[in-house]
């Protein structure tokens, strides 16, 4: 009776290699587009992230938060204001020039300067004011009260894919959008309210 010996032919590993060629072809691209979402994606929630941190840490400690977004160099960090600094010296009609004597870098671990992940890249940041700015620096307050200065944040990869990180002005909080257009209408500028004459129209 004949006996086969252990091992494989020639033939049989030609058709496992084949087949497992196959499904490298078909697999991969599908699983590379999914970790460039997930890197993209991970990144805006980052930075969401971080944003809700400025906007707790800033209404807990009384004090001011600065994030500073670099947009050529694709980094942001945080900053404080100096307590031994000479407020006179702050020069608010070039918020973007920070001055080493007035503000100091936060290096909390959770707030620690960071770099976008490989492939990702700020595209643009438009102020509340509808300025957009797509290179050079952006620094955006987080103050006591809550509030925030207003931003649109945009982060895109290679393929075009893009995230938004909304930044809310009234309440300094951040949410993270696929599509510009689920972007939610800005809240109305308030006014100035105006007494009531007639005391029967204050109830």
């Amino acid at each position: 009776m004949w006996h086969r010996e252990d091992g494989f032919t020639f033939l049989e590993l030609a058709v496992v290699l084949t087949i497992m060629g196959i499904m490298m072809v078909v697999t991969v691209p599908r699983f590379s587009s999914s970790l460039s979402k997930a890197t993209l994606g991970g990144t805006a929630r980052a930075l969401a992230g971080t944003i809700v941190y400025l906007r707790n840490a800033a209404a807990k400690e009384g004090r001011s938060y600065f994030l500073n977004i670099d947009l050529n160099k694709n980094q942001y960090w945080v900053t404080i204001i100096n307590e031994e600094a000479d407020l006179s010296e702050i020069d608010y009609q070039e918020p973007d020039v920070l001055d080493d004597e007035i503000y100091k870098e936060v290096s909390d671990a959770f707030v620690a300067r960071t770099r976008l992940q490989k492939k990702v890249a700020f595209a643009q940041v438009m102020l509340e004011d509808g300025t957009k700015v797509s290179d050079g620096m952006v620094t955006i307050e987080f103050r006591p009260d809550g509030t925030a200065d207003g931003a649109i944040i945009y982060l895109t990869n290679p393929k075009e894919k893009v995230r938004i990180v909304y930044l809310e002005h009234y309440n300094g909080q951040a949410r993270v959008y696929t599509r510009e257009k689920d972007l939610p209408e800005p809240p109305p500028v308030p006014t100035e309210r105006v007494p009531p004459t007639n005391p029967k129209d204050a109830l």
